[in-house]
C-alpha cells in the first residue's frame, strides 16, 4: 500500500510534514498549525474536534460488524479526524488519503462501498479523481463530494465529473452519514458499455464510435480524446489536462496534441455535418452534444 495512505497519527505527522516542506509554497511548519490552533468542526452533536485524527482501529479489528467500507480524500487533518471518528462510531471502516494520487492507488487495489472526495487537495483535485475513477478504472463505486464550493457551476462540474451527490461544507455529520446509507443501499452503478452523445454512439468496450449510422474508425490517441471530452461535455477540457491525460510528464514537444485534435475532427464530421468538438480559445477544448 502506498505509505502515503495513513491510518496512525504518527506516520500521518510525518507524511504531512514531508508534504509541507516539499510544496514550498506553504510556509508553516505542522508544529507551528498546531500551536495556533487548527478550525473547529463541529460534529452533529456539537463536539468540538481539534487537531488530527487519532490512530485508526487495525484493520481486523475494524472488519467486525462494519456497516460500509468508506475512502475518504481530505487534505485537512483535523476534518479528516472528525469525519472519520464519527464514522467509525456509527459503525464505518474508514480509510484516510490526503491527496488524489494515494486516493487513486488505494481505490485500485482496495475494495469500497463509497467515496467521499474534496476538492482543493494537493496534487490531482477531487473533480480529476472522480473522472479517473470513472473514465479509466471504470469505477462505478458511489461518489459524494464534501466541499466548500457551493456555487451551482461547482455542483454542476461534480455532477458532470461523474458525482452521485454533493454536500456542501460546513455540514452536520449525521446527514453526511445518512446520504452515505443511501448511497450505499443503491449499490454501484450498472457497468455501462455504450454512451449514446447526442449524434453519436459511443462503445467503451469495443472502442467503437458511431454517428448517424456511420462506424468511424480513430486512432487510439484520438479515441480517448474524445472520451475525455465526452466524459466532460459540454464542460471545457484545458489543454494541460489533455495533455497529462494523454501523455503524463512526459508531453511531446511538438503540438501533437493540436494534431490530434484535427484529426479527429475530421474524423467526426462530413460535410454538411456539424461540428462536434469546439475549441474555447484560450482554454482548450468541449464536446457540444
Amino acid at each position: 500500500m502506498d505509505p502515503q495512505i495513513l491510518n496512525s497519527r504518527e506516520r500521518l505527522m510525518r507524511f504531512w510534514a514531508t508534504k509541507v516542506e516539499a510544496m514550498g509554497g506553504v510556509k508553516e511548519s505542522v508544529e507551528s498549525h498546531h500551536a495556533r490552533g487548527p478550525p473547529v468542526n463541529q460534529t452533529s452533536h456539537g463536539a468540538a474536534v481539534h487537531g488530527a485524527p487519532r490512530a485508526l482501529p487495525s484493520r481486523r479489528h475494524r472488519r467486525r460488524g462494519i456497516t460500509m467500507r468508506v475512502l475518504l480524500l481530505e487534505d485537512s487533518l483535523a476534518l479528516a479526524g472528525a469525519v472519520s471518528d464519527y464514522l467509525e462510531v456509527r459503525g464505518c471502516a474508514v480509510e484516510l488519503a490526503f491527496h488524489g494520487q494515494a486516493f487513486l492507488d488505494l481505490a485500485n487495489v482496495a475494495g469500497f462501498d463509497v467515496y467521499v472526495l474534496d476538492v482543493a487537495v494537493p496534487g490531482i483535485d477531487g473533480l480529476e479523481v472522480c473522472e479517473r475513477l470513472r473514465t479509466q478504472m471504470r469505477d462505478e463505486t458511489p461518489v459524494i463530494f464534501l466541499t466548500a464550493r457551493d456555487t451551482l457551476q461547482d455542483k454542476k462540474a461534480g455532477f458532470a465529473r461523474g458525482a452521485d451527490d454533493y454536500l456542501v461544507k460546513p455540514f452536520e455529520m449525521e446527514e453526511l452519514f445518512f446520504r452515505l446509507q443511501a448511497l450505499t443501499a443503491r449499490g454501484r452503478r450498472p457497468q455501462v458499455s455504450t454512451q449514446v452523445l447526442g449524434e453519436v454512439m459511443l462503445d467503451h468496450a469495443a472502442g467503437i464510435v458511431v454517428r448517424n449510422g456511420r462506424r468511424i474508425r480513430l486512432h487510439e490517441l484520438q479515441l480517448r480524446v474524445l472520451k475525455i471530452l465526452a466524459a466532460r461535455s459540454p464542460l471545457t477540457v484545458e489543454r494541460a489536462v489533455l495533455e497529462r491525460e494523454l501523455w503524463g510528464d512526459h508531453v511531446p514537444d511538438s503540438d501533437a496534441l493540436r494534431t490530434h485534435i484535427y484529426r479527429l475532427r475530421h474524423a467526426l464530421t462530413l460535410t454538411g455535418e456539424r461540428e462536434l468538438i469546439e475549441t474555447v480559445h484560450g482554454k482548450g477544448w468541449r464536446f457540444v452534444r
